[in-house]
């Protein structure tokens, strides 16, 4: 049984073959997710450990009943080549 409430990392197939699997995987600070979806491309990173980015380029700010929070907001792609913000 896996605990849902560590933070996990799994490398799957194009069948969704578990090829790898790690119930201890550490944050990586390194890496960003960068997505438009905050489901699945800003909770499920953070869930596995990954540095997560909202691509918001309607400039429309989070749904108001969200519980998801990005890691960081950008409204361009543009943005992800300064290191600055």
């Amino acid at each position: 049984m896996v605990d849902r409430d560590l933070p996990q990392a799994m490398l799957l197939d194009l069948d969704d073959t578990i090829l790898s699997y790690s119930a201890h995987a550490e944050p990586c600070w390194l890496s960003a997710f960068v997505g438009d979806n905050l489901e699945w491309e800003v909770a499920v990173p953070q869930k596995l450990g990954l540095y997560a980015v909202w691509h918001d380029p309607t400039g429309q700010g989070l749904p108001p009943d969200s519980t998801i929070q990005p890691d960081r907001t950008i409204y361009s792609l543009s943005e992800l080549l300064n290191q600055n913000t």
